[in-house]
């Protein structure tokens, strides 16, 4: 099998055809999420940023049960945070749609920066990483999950 690049144009066409209707379930995950962090530590009372958050399974997860100060949900189309946008009970959840090579944030903006399962489609990804350096303040926290 040939290995695929990413294309802004084929995952708009993707999703113009198929936009999630409901929020995907996240409870299962927590357990997951425990074993590599203390996400108490790494989110309470922090800003931060869920970039390629895609139907918000992670960044709700975090939402509703770390506590942090603010957390953002950035995807590249809003459409496909509309469903976690209507269900969504968190004051401190917000939905913004932006692109990861220019993220529509001022500098230092970010205590944690999160993507998961986005790397892949990050190309290139040097460019990627210094726009998510700009939005992290410094000393801050990026966490990538990946397969």
């Amino acid at each position: 099998m040939r290995r695929q690049h990413f294309s802004y144009e084929l995952e708009r066409a993707y999703y113009s055809q198929r936009w999630p209707q409901s929020a995907l379930p996240y409870r299962h995950l927590e357990p997951y999420l425990r074993c590599w962090l203390d996400p108490e530590v790494v989110f309470g009372d922090k800003r931060v940023l869920d970039i390629g958050a895609g139907e918000c399974i992670y960044t709700r997860l975090i939402a509703e049960k770390f506590k942090p100060m603010e957390i953002v949900a950035c995807e590249l189309f809003l459409e496909r945070l509309m469903p976690a946008f209507r269900e969504s009970g968190s004051r401190n959840l917000r939905f913004v749609a932006g692109d990861c090579f220019r993220l529509p944030f001022r500098d230092a903006t970010f205590d944690v920066v999160t993507a998961a399962f986005g790397l892949r489609n990050l190309v290139p990804l040097p460019a990627a990483a210094r726009e998510i350096q700009r939005v992290l303040v410094p000393g801050g926290t990026f966490l990538a999950l990946d397969s």
